[in-house]
């Protein structure tokens, strides 16, 4: 059977970047040394750009909405924010939601080794 279009038409829409540098340069800021997190957001940016062309991160600003909703979801907090990031590329969303409570990452206390609920004896 024949493709449905050229492998050298492929391979264009391969190479075109999941978004344009100033959004990199953008979550690059915001990441700071996070690799992990800058490749959560990363991953969100080339689901987006996968699902829908039309909804690929263009601007700095629009960079900016995504990531102040993750702040005000997340309260700052970096576990949160990965969980927010993995839910909504694993759902095909276009940007974060809220999690639901048992979605919820568990809060690491001093000294314990805190276990999602249901998980461990």
């Amino acid at each position: 059977s024949t493709p449905l279009y050229s492998s050298a038409a492929s391979d264009v829409y391969k190479r075109q970047p999941i978004a344009p540098a100033e959004v990199e340069k953008r979550v690059a800021e915001y990441c700071g040394e996070d690799d992990e997190l800058r490749e959560a957001i990363m991953g969100l940016l080339e689901n987006r750009a996968k699902l829908n062309r039309q909804k690929t991160v263009k601007t700095e600003r629009a960079m900016n909405g995504i990531l102040r909703k993750l702040d005000e979801l997340s309260g700052g907090r970096r576990e949160l924010k990965l969980a927010l990031l993995e839910k909504a590329i694993s759902m095909n969303w276009l940007t974060v939601y809220e999690l639901k409570p048992d979605e919820m990452p568990a809060v690491r206390t001093e000294g314990s080794a805190a276990l999602p609920l249901g998980w461990g004896g």
